[in-house]
C-alpha cells in the first residue's frame, strides 16, 4: 500500500510536491512533520503505516533492525525465464536497477518481457516468485490472453484458477504518449506496492519517444529521457523493483545503433541487444556492473513461442541475496 493512502488530500499535495512517496519510508518522522506541514504525531502515524505496509514492521526505534534486516534478506536477481541468458547475467535480472533490452523488430524483446513477467507472477512450487509486475505498454502488444498463454505454456498444462490468480498480480497499462509516461511515473510507486511487484516493464520507450517528438526537436527529447530515467531509477531502488525497459535498435549500412542516444545509455545499468539471423537468436551483454560483455544464442523455440524445450528450461526462482 502506498504512502498516499495514509494522507488526506492536502497531505498528498505535499508529497507529490516533494517528488511522490517511492522513499518516504527512508524520511524520519521529523523530516515527514516539515514536508507535510503535520504535527509530531501525525507524521509518525504517516511514516508507521507505510512502513508497515512495506516491510510489514513498525516504524519506531526499536524496530530499525528489523528494517535493515527486512531490506537485507530481499532478494536481489531474478531469473529471467531463459537458462542461457540467465548463465549470461550470473543469474537474472537485477532487483533496483534499470535493465534495457534492445533489438530490431522481431529480435525477442517483448518476449523476453513477458518471460519476465511471468517468472515474477507464478507460484513458487513452479518456479516463480510468487509476487507482481507492472507493465507500461506503448506498442499494445501485452494482453491478458497472451500472458494467459505464456503462463499455460510455462506450467505445462491448462487450470483457469492458477491462471487467473497469477493474472491478477500484473497490472498492465497501455500509454499512447510521453505526457500520459510521466502522468503515470508519478503515481508508479503506489501501483508497484499494491501489486507487491518486483518487475517492472516499459515496453517500448524508444516507440513511445519517436511517437511524441519531433526528430529534430532533440533537446526537448533528451529532457523527456532524463526525467524518464531519474523517475524509474528513483522507484526501483528505493522498492527493489527490476525495471525492464525495451529500446529499438537500428541499422543503417553496416552499422547498427540502439536508438534514445548517449544519455539514456549511461542510465541503464544493464544492456542486452538482441539480434536474429534466419533462425539463430543472438543476445549481447553490452553492458553491465557484474558481468564482462558476452555472447549467448536464445532457444529458437523461447523467443517464438514463448516456451523452451526441457535443457533450456530455469528451473531458478530468484537467484541471489545481499550479504
Amino acid at each position: 500500500m502506498s504512502c498516499l493512502f495514509f494522507c488526506s488530500p492536502d497531505e498528498r499535495e505535499q508529497l507529490l510536491k516533494h517528488g511522490g512517496d517511492a522513499t518516504m519510508h527512508l524520511e524520519s518522522a521529523y523530516d515527514l512533520r516539515e514536508k507535510l506541514n503535520v504535527d509530531i504525531g501525525r507524521a509518525k502515524t504517516i511514516r508507521s503505516g507505510i512502513c508497515k505496509s512495506l516491510f510489514d514492521v513498525n516504524s519506531d526505534v526499536s524496530s530499525s533492525f528489523a528494517m535493515l534486516n527486512a531490506h537485507k534478506q530481499k532478494p536481489w536477481l531474478i531469473s529471467t525465464g531463459v537458462m542461457a541468458l540467465d548463465e549470461g547475467l550470473k543469474s537474472g535480472w537485477q532487483l533496483g536497477a534499470i535493465s534495457e533490452v534492445a533489438g530490431p523488430e522481431g529480435s525477442g524483446r517483448t518476449t523476453l518481457c513477458l518471460k519476465a513477467v511471468v517468472q515474477a507472477v507464478l507460484p513458487v512450487g513452479f518456479s516463480g516468485s510468487a509476487a507482481g509486475a507492472v507493465v507500461i505498454d506503448t506498442e499494445f502488444s501485452f494482453s491478458a490472453e497472451t500472458l494467459r498463454t505464456q503462463i499455460a505454456s510455462r506450467i505445462g498444462f491448462y487450470n483457469k484458477e492458477l491462471i487467473d490468480e497469477c493474472l491478477q498480480r500484473v497490472t498492465i497499462l497501455q500509454l499512447s504518449n510521453s505526457s500520459e509516461l510521466e502522468s503515470t511515473l508519478a503515481e508508479i510507486d503506489s501501483m508497484l506496492i499494491e501489486q507487491k511487484a518486483v518487475v517492472f516493464v516499459i515496453d517500448c520507450l524508444a516507440t513511445l519517444a519517436r511517437r511524441s517528438f519531433d526528430p529534430a526537436n532533440v533537446p526537448e527529447r533528451q529532457a523527456f529521457l532524463a526525467r524518464v530515467s531519474s523517475r524509474v531509477k528513483t522507484v526501483c531502488e528505493a522498492l527493489q523493483v527490476a525495471a525492464l525497459v525495451t529500446n529499438i535498435q537500428t541499422k543503417e549500412g553496416d552499422a547498427s545503433t540502439v536508438a534514445l542516444g548517449e544519455l539514456w545509455a549511461h542510465c541503464v545499468n544493464t544492456r542486452i541487444v538482441l539480434s536474429s539471423h534466419d533462425s539463430d537468436h543472438v543476445f549481447r551483454i553490452m553492458k553491465s556492473p557484474r558481468v564482462p560483455l558476452y555472447k549467448g544464442r536464445l532457444p529458437t523455440d523461447a523467443i517464438h513461442n514463448g516456451m523452451e524445450s526441457e535443457e533450456g528450461v530455469s528451473n531458478s526462482q530468484i537467484l541471489g541475496f545481499y550479504d
